[in-house]
């Protein structure tokens, strides 16, 4: 029971960052628009325009929470995530 309320934690904390940031999305997508022509070879327009999409900007708050928590709650049960911790754990384990 007790994971379940810091999972819940957990999330409501990623949502409410994420409604933050939300809230300034079109700064940090301006910002990052200036940042083209620096040279940093990851930030080009296509990097920009999915981040913009993840943003969700033409949804309301209630749905870009909902979209956000369907990709929070796939990224906690993925295969890949599950491996990760694994393989962390044991790392940590052997350097002690």
């Amino acid at each position: 029971m007790c994971g379940l309320v810091n999972r819940n934690k957990f999330y409501s904390k990623c949502v409410d960052i994420y409604k933050y940031l939300r809230k300034y999305a079109k700064l940090i997508i301006n910002l990052l628009e200036l940042m083209i022509d620096s040279g940093i070879p990851d930030i080009t327009e296509d990097a920009i325009e999915k981040m913009a999409e993840k943003f969700c900007l033409n949804d309301n708050d209630e749905a870009a929470e909902r979209q956000f928590l369907i990709i929070l709650e796939e990224s906690v049960t993925s295969l890949f995530g599950k491996i990760t911790d694994f393989t962390h754990k044991w790392a940590t384990y052997f350097r002690k």
